[in-house]
């Protein structure tokens, strides 16, 4: 099926003014289509008529794939997606295949921007094995065939058909592949830094030290699902926010080279762009920020929600022999903030221990859940498991969440 392009719909989303716009208006008749290809070409890798180790390939020494771009006429912002079989029919991932099928499909989770990827054997390994389910060494095979395919993503607004995906060819290379003890990826986590964190930390975008004070964090749920090697997937916050104080995202605490701004001066969200402005919700009011770090999708949006605003928060466990009096530290402290955000420190060196969030000695009000490092706590739910280490929990009253962070 071709994909017919239209050209002043192209030259509408790159935003190219008024003259343009009004000139299509009044000459559609004789404005040129053009005609997407339906495939494009994946190159041969290096790699491909020799077998590769993945335990002896070097992660600094990724396997390179490259693949030409679909020809249009003029040049088109696309997206691309390195996907793997390993029957070449790409048919199904892991928990979606019907019953009597085989799973045999599997991506690195990266969206790319130029025609050139580079996956490192380490992780290429760590898919097959958690595709196959590999239980020990005797499970992993000596040798197998893999299948290589690139899909091309074009802007909706372009396509005049139903579909906008461009599929390669199939290119195929042998890999040795080996079994290690896997640890699923945790969560990708990014922070909110700005003008309404704790008063004496604003704009401080320190290390981890400062998660809580400076650095607000979106939170992983148990609800979504999360790539098991990259650890992407949704995360969210909701909170009370002023309108005449801003924001933005950041991934790594201390750095700046991932970061979400914004194009306008108030919620439309763009990423790594180190001329943005910052972040301003439209009205003092609570807002949720949800962030797909899969597809790096980020949207801000009034919540409906007259949550209750506590005066205090407090921490008990196991760790300080169930004491109601131990204050955790409000993240917010400006005049206008409505506090429900608190942390607080645990040393748990000593060996595993337990915790509960509660608003005061009653026990009225409290927070409990059976997952950590983070999960969602409800009233008088059960002790929370808290594994040997240092730790700085984060716990939001609004949404129950709460999230240990690893201290040194």
């Amino acid at each position: 099926m071709k994909k017919i392009f239209h050209y002043c719909a192209y030259l509408m989303v790159l935003g190219l003014g008024l003259f343009v716009a009004t000139a299509c208006e009044s000459d559609r008749d004789s404005n040129p289509t053009l005609v997407l290809p339906t495939t494009f070409q994946l190159n041969d890798p290096v790699f491909k008529n020799v077998l590769t180790s993945l335990e002896q390939t070097a992660d600094d020494s990724p396997l390179k794939f490259t693949w030409s771009q679909p020809e249009v006429g003029f040049p088109v912002l696309m997206n691309y997606l390195l996907e793997f079989s390993t029957n070449g029919k790409f048919a199904y991932t892991q928990g979606n295949a019907p019953e009597g099928a085989v799973a045999d499909l599997f991506t690195t989770g990266t969206a790319y921007t130029v025609p050139e990827a580079a996956v490192t054997a380490r992780a290429l390994n760590t898919y097959l094995q958690i595709l196959g389910e590999w239980a020990g060494v005797e499970d992993a095979p000596q040798e197998m065939t893999l299948y290589a395919r690139v899909k091309a993503f074009v802007p909706h607004a372009l396509v005049s058909e139903t579909s906008d995906t461009i599929t390669s060819n199939v290119v195929s290379f042998k890999v040795a592949p080996y079994f290690f003890d896997t640890k699923e990826a945790e969560p990708e986590i990014w922070y909110i830094v700005g003008d309404y964190a704790n008063s004496a930390y604003n704009w401080k975008n320190g290390g981890t030290e400062n998660i809580g004070a400076g650095l607000l964090p979106l939170q992983a749920s148990t609800s979504e699902s999360y790539d098991k090697i990259s650890g992407k997937g949704v995360i969210s916050y909701t909170g009370y926010f002023v309108a005449s104080r801003g924001f933005k995202l950041v991934r790594v605490p201390g750095e700046w080279g991932d970061q979400w701004g914004s194009t306008d001066g108030g919620t439309t969200g763009v990423k790594n762009d180190g001329g943005s402005q910052n972040l301003f919700v439209p009205a003092d009011g609570y807002y949720t920020i949800k962030l797909n770090t899969a597809t790096d999708e980020l949207s801000i949006t009034a919540a409906d929600i007259t949550p209750e605003v506590y005066p205090q928060m407090l921490i008990s466990g196991d760790f300080n022999g169930w004491a109601t009096d131990v204050q955790m530290t409000p993240a917010t402290t400006f005049d206008e903030s409505k506090c429900h955000d608190w942390y607080y420190d645990i040393d748990a060196t000593g060996g595993m221990t337990t915790a509960k969030f509660l608003t005061d000695s009653t026990w009225a009000v409290n927070w409990g859940d059976t997952e950590f490092p983070y999960g969602k706590g409800s009233q008088n739910g059960p002790n929370i498991p808290v594994s040997e280490g240092k730790w700085r929990v984060f716990f939001n009253d609004i949404t129950g969440i709460y999230y240990f962070h690893a201290i040194q």
